[in-house]
């Protein structure tokens, strides 16, 4: 081989590693979009964006997530790289990967889960950082609303999105404040007992299969009466009549 093939080898080939792999002064992210909850029996999508390349996977591990920690993650003070997850039980782990080659998306699929609460850890090779978030496994939802600091929970099947048949329980918390709610055979509870202005209030339901949900509310007077009008156009000029 002579020089000069010698030489467009080498640069084809320096093209080629340089289009495979990070720069040293390029920091490596990755993001992720998963949260929730889902009902159980059934595998769960995921999808993470990286700029990793030669296509390397990210690497994510799974961790039962009691409800005290589960609180601490839906009242925001567990979010994000900076939670905790070492001193959690791992119970599973899977590969995200690219679809194709050099794509920047990594797919896979969270294993079928037995009810709870979980975290979720996830890194790729060279990121200085990594995803964390946590998820519900439940069949049991809750759907609130608050008018002049009344609260409407409403218990709903997240398999049928009916209202939940079964017995539910729950209690409302804020700071030191505790209080029971009480569901009736329509899955309502309502309360109207002052909430104050507190430090993140929640509230925790559950149902006898081991399904629990939480739900973040609003502190009392957090927002002005709010109310949503249907009309027979989108848009009106000044002066005109709204039917």
């Amino acid at each position: 081989m002579n020089r000069r093939a010698v030489a467009l080898a080498l640069t084809l080939a320096a093209l080629i590693l340089g289009a495979c792999t990070v720069r040293a002064d390029e920091p490596v992210y990755l993001n992720g979009w998963f949260s929730g909850a889902y009902t159980p029996g059934h595998a769960i999508p995921v999808q993470f964006d990286t700029n990793a390349k030669n296509d390397a996977p990210v690497q994510v591990f799974l961790y039962r997530l009691p409800i005290p920690r589960a609180i601490a993650f839906a009242r925001g003070s567990e979010v994000g790289k900076g939670a905790n997850v070492t001193d959690l039980v791992r119970v599973g782990s899977f590969q995200a990967t690219a679809p194709k080659p050099n794509s920047s998306i990594r797919t896979g699929a969270i294993p079928v889960l037995p009810i709870g609460y979980y975290a979720m850890s996830a890194s790729v090779r060279g990121a200085s950082d990594i995803y964390k978030t946590y998820f519900d496994v439940t069949t049991l939802g809750i759907v609130t609303n608050t008018v002049r600091n009344v609260r409407s929970l409403f218990a709903v099947d997240l398999r049928t999105f009916n209202a939940y048949s079964g017995r539910t329980q729950g209690e409302i918390h804020n700071g030191s404040m505790t209080r029971m709610l009480t569901f009736d055979r329509d899955g309502l509870a309502i309360d109207r007992a002052p909430l104050g202005k507190g430090d993140s209030p929640y509230a925790i339901a559950s149902a006898a299969d081991g399904s629990t949900m939480l739900v973040r509310l609003d502190p009392d007077n957090q927002y002005d009466d709010l109310g949503f009008v249907q009309t027979d156009r989108p848009i009106y000029r000044p002066g005109q009549t709204i039917f």
